[in-house]
Formats: structure tokens, C-alpha cells, sequence
């Protein structure tokens, strides 16, 4: 069970939308733009792990890299619409326009504060 998504975020500090890819396993999601990545594991004890090698802020560096601002609540959205497809609530299609819906909600934010 894998889905792959891409979204588009724009990044003020260079000036156009970079895409990122957003790869879906049962145990683990996988975000990444070009060679950086955060990952987001959910063990056994129904824990969810933010990127244990490499740092639980990985995701967030990453767009504060791009100088991308994102909403509080970024990580808990991101857990609640993959674990949504992983309970099989949402197909494969359904997964897309929940994450074109975070891309818009992500653009505002960033658009709104640049």
C-alpha cells in the first residue's frame, strides 16, 4: 500500500513554486523537495515519530529553508489525512485533493505573510 503525491508551494525566497513529493506507506510518509526529506513514522504503540534521524524539526527547516510559512498546526494535518487513507476512508484520488487543499491553505499563509 504506497500512494505518491506532489504539490507545489511557493517559495518567496526564490521566487517560484518548488514541487514536493509526499510518499505514503502504512507506517511511514516520506516529504521531500530535491535531496531533503522529513520522514513521519507511526510505531507500534500508535505513536507518530517525526523524523528520528534526522530531527523532529526536519520538515520545518526544510520550508523555512524556502522561506515557506505554514500553518501551527502543519505536522497534525499532514498525520490526520495520511492516517485517514491508511483506515482506507480516502482512495488514492481523495488523498490528491486533500493535499491540493493543504497546498492552497500553505500558498495563502506564505502569500498572506511574504
Amino acid at each position: 500500500m504506497t500512494t505518491t503525491v506532489k504539490i507545489d508551494l511557493f517559495s518567496p525566497r526564490w521566487g517560484h513554486t518548488d514541487e514536493y513529493k509526499i510518499v505514503l506507506e502504512e507506517n511511514i510518509m516520506t516529504i521531500s523537495m530535491s535531496a531533503r526529506k522529513a520522514t513521519c513514522e507511526f510505531d507500534s504503540e500508535e505513536n507518530y515519530i517525526w523524523s528520528k534521524d534526522l530531527g523532529s524539526d526536519a520538515l520545518f527547516k526544510i520550508l523555512d529553508n524556502d522561506s515557506i510559512c505554514y500553518p501551527r498546526n502543519l505536522k497534525s494535518s499532514l498525520v490526520k489525512i495520511w492516517r485517514t487513507w491508511v483506515s482506507g476512508k480516502l482512495s488514492d484520488i481523495e488523498i490528491q485533493d486533500k493535499f491540493k487543499e493543504l497546498e492552497t491553505t500553505i500558498n495563502t499563509t506564505t502569500k498572506n505573510n511574504s
